[in-house]
């Protein structure tokens, strides 16, 4: 930055130096993760010419990287001798964190460069995120990115919450709309024993849920049954309760619009549709991290987090309506909620 911000503050040309450079540190973990070079540090007795030999690399090219690692204090020493920082460390070693960058680096960085082109008025919600599907293969492909993806959504959190929540209140069938691996399924079924749940999901996705053998869970075995289908086209008609969870942040206001109307012309008046997601709340000066994070959502699959509000409208429109609102996350910015809906 020149000598027109000489009188701005350490602090806020720090946080300007954030907004202006942030990609630098990303793209650098990210691809030293990708050519392998913060493995092969890992190891010791690494130089540069070393590195770039072993890796079959480019020396030159190698050094620059390695600069750039080194002012980002991810390794530390000498090209002669480079090690590991202990913040570099946590990207080789943790692999929630490295799963968390690789996630960053190849799926969420080409994307937000697309980023100019969604808020056109003309475009159509499959081309606003056509990187979804990739988003969901990539997952399915790789265990890591799963696990950290359901660590970010606190699946397993909200499942217990959920679980003990709605304990022995459930009975029937309950459909689990694009359910993912079952993880909230299992916790409803093991503290409901007189339901019996569905997976309603894509074939590919509902042939690895089979795989894991979710189902197998002593206490609700023979009754987790795993459904190949598009929730976009129908659904079952002959369930006591729906959920949708963490399913409409994906998509935008008239895609949810057209996911409802799908479930309302499938679902029996005396049931329940329940919605947990994160919502945002009316107040911008509320909104903590959401604000920013929200944008992993527009950049990712063209959908976006909603308010209460938000949610009361789109249901009303479609044939529902908003019967409550309980958190299942407390002393955070999270805001998960589960919202309580029924036709009319």
């Amino acid at each position: 930055m020149n000598n027109d911000s000489k009188y701005v503050s350490s602090e806020t040309r720090e946080k300007l130096e954030g907004f202006i450079f942030g990609y630098r540190s990303t793209a650098a973990v990210g691809v030293s993760l990708d050519l392998g070079l913060l493995d092969a540090v890992s190891r010791g007795q690494a130089s540069s010419s070393s590195l770039a030999a072993d890796l079959g690399l480019d020396q030159e090219w190698i050094d620059q990287l390695l600069r750039a690692l080194q002012q980002l204090s991810i390794v530390e020493g000498s090209p002669d001798h480079v090690d590991l920082s202990s913040l570099g460390s946590y990207f080789v070693k943790n692999e929630s964190i490295r799963a968390a960058m690789t996630y960053a680096w190849r799926v969420s960085y080409p994307n937000y460069l697309n980023l100019m082109a969604l808020f056109s008025t003309d475009i159509s919600n499959e081309a606003r995120h056509p990187s979804a599907s990739l988003f969901y293969d990539t997952l399915m492909m790789d265990g890591k990115s799963r696990d950290v993806y359901s660590q970010m959504l606190r699946i397993d959190t909200l499942g217990q919450r959920m679980g003990a929540l709605l304990q022995g209140e459930l009975k029937g069938y309950i459909y689990d709309i694009g359910g993912g691996d079952g993880t909230m399924l299992s916790y409803l079924l093991q503290s409901n024993p007189e339901a019996e749940g569905f997976i309603l999901e894509r074939p590919d996705v509902a042939d690895y849920v089979r795989a894991t053998k979710v189902d197998s869970i002593n206490s609700i075995t023979g009754r987790l049954h795993i459904l190949d289908g598009d929730f976009r086209v129908s659904v079952p008609s002959n369930g006591q309760y729906y959920i949708y969870c963490r399913v409409f942040a994906n998509w935008c206001d008239k895609e949810v619009s057209n996911l409802m109307a799908v479930l309302r012309k499938a679902i029996p008046m005396s049931s329940k549709f329940l919605i947990v997601e994160q919502l945002l709340p009316e107040d911008w000066q509320k909104q903590g991290f959401a604000g920013v994070a929200n944008l992993d959502l527009v950049a990712n699959f063209g959908g976006h987090l909603r308010s209460v509000d938000s949610f009361k409208n789109i249901l009303s429109n479609t044939g529902f309506s908003l019967n409550g609102v309980i958190p299942l996350t407390e002393s955070d910015e999270s805001n998960w909620c589960l919202l309580i809906a029924a036709p009319r």
